[in-house]
């Protein structure tokens, strides 16, 4: 190497150097907030399921002519509406957190880098201008 490409490669490998920790760091944060929305979501599917059952139990028995509290149907619907849509936002924030986007034909999770969908094989949009 002469003199004319060393300062030029010594320059880019401090850079690259220094570039490395700090993506390093990024990647460590990312991965820490993915992992506390995922338990998140897991909290939130189990609270879910917990209304659902409710709401079975309640329907079962006023079908089987048992007293069943007025309002409580209500009130579990909206319950459960409410966790449904906080799961949906959850989901919505790992896909963002993973850099991912829905396939346009099937609507499951593809990279950020997927030109093509891995479930149904469809192009996605990415890498082709759009």
């Amino acid at each position: 190497m002469n003199e004319r490409t060393k300062k030029p490669a010594r320059r880019l490998r401090v850079r690259a150097v220094c570039a490395a920790p700090r993506r390093a760091e990024e990647r460590s944060l990312a991965s820490s907030e993915l992992k506390g929305l995922n338990v998140r979501l897991y909290e939130v599917n189990s609270e879910l399921n917990a209304s659902l059952r409710r709401l079975g139990e309640l329907t079962y028995t006023a079908r089987a002519g048992g007293e069943a509290e007025e309002g409580a149907a209500g009130s579990l619907l909206a319950e459960i509406d409410g966790r449904m849509a906080e799961a949906e936002e959850l989901r919505r924030r790992i896909s963002e957190v993973k850099r991912e986007r829905p396939c346009p034909v099937c609507g499951s999770a593809c990279g950020a880098g997927d030109r093509f969908c891995r479930r149904c094989g469809a192009e996605t949009g990415i890498g082709d201008g759009n």
